[in-house]
């Protein structure tokens, strides 16, 4: 399912329809000397890219690309490498590869549906909302988001509404 995107070799294959989304980013010069764990995740609906590696310390990925401009870098080259499919900007270091239309608004929009409820009953909070992020394509739908900078904002976010809720709230559906 993904093309090659950098130069270098190619990991071997982990599951069905998976080639290489390898290289670090050399072509660029954005490689990377020293990575924390594998580069590559096979996520199942996605394949991610993790310039660092998965396990790479949280200090060392916020300080990898503070303004975003590597991130975007990676992920318009492998956009252009990969006309069939949909790159976004994931994590701090990292990019996602789906097929196109498969992303957080299909799954929000699966959502809605099983759960029978309508767009306006749901409250997104996301840290990649700008185009070409990966929570974007949920905000482009026109359901109403929350942007923040980390999960741990998403965390508090969330603490925070659930202390706003009254149980009344909660069983009608309105909170």
């Amino acid at each position: 399912m993904v093309a090659h995107l950098f130069r270098g070799p190619r990991p071997r294959r982990q599951g069905t329809n998976r080639a290489g989304l390898d290289g670090r980013g050399e072509s660029l010069g954005l490689g990377e000397s020293q990575t924390w764990g594998p580069i590559l995740e096979d996520r199942g609906s996605q394949i991610t890219f993790s310039a660092l590696g998965q396990a790479a310390p949280v200090e060392n990925k916020t300080a990898w690309d503070p303004r975003g401009d590597k991130k975007e870098k990676l992920r318009a080259h492998a956009a252009e490498r990969l006309p069939g499919l949909e790159v976004r900007s994931g994590g701090s270091t990292s990019l996602d590869v789906t097929r196109k239309g498969i992303d957080k608004a299909y799954g929000l929009k699966k959502i809605i549906n099983r759960l029978g409820i309508t767009r306006t009953n749901v409250l997104f909070i996301g840290d990649r909302l700008a185009a070409g992020g990966n929570d974007y394509p949920v905000k482009a739908m026109g359901i109403r988001c929350f942007a923040v900078e980390n999960w741990q904002d998403t965390a508090i976010v969330i603490r925070g509404m659930i202390q706003t809720f009254t149980l009344s709230e909660v069983r009608s559906g309105s909170a």
